[in-house]
């Protein structure tokens, strides 16, 4: 991502959040954009240690695999159970997917 790059994310509930870069747009300026979303999905899903015991307040983020700079998909903490769930997630697509306790 360039000092002249700008993201537009775009999200509504039951479909698959999408970004929409474009260059730098000058102060007063309108810039038309079309896009069409698509349906998305859910993911779910338990961070362990390596006992696999279920930790609590670890740190789980989801991206792009495939697009290195992009803005992610979001940003959440675990469960007392260690569970997470993310939605608005694009359908056929490489994620990444981190956690950090």
């Amino acid at each position: 991502m360039g000092a002249d790059d700008w993201y537009f994310v775009i999200q509504a509930d039951g479909f698959a959040t999408e970004f929409k870069k474009t260059s730098e747009q000058k102060l007063g300026s309108v810039l038309p954009m079309r896009f069409e979303l698509k349906r998305g999905g859910s993911l779910v899903g338990t961070v362990r240690d390596e006992d696999g015991v279920p930790l609590a307040d670890a740190k789980v983020s989801v991206s792009p695999a495939d697009i290195s700079m992009s803005p992610g998909y979001g940003k959440t903490a675990t469960d007392s159970k260690g569970n997470y769930s993310f939605d608005g997630l694009p359908i056929g697509r490489p994620l990444r997917v981190i956690g950090k306790a």
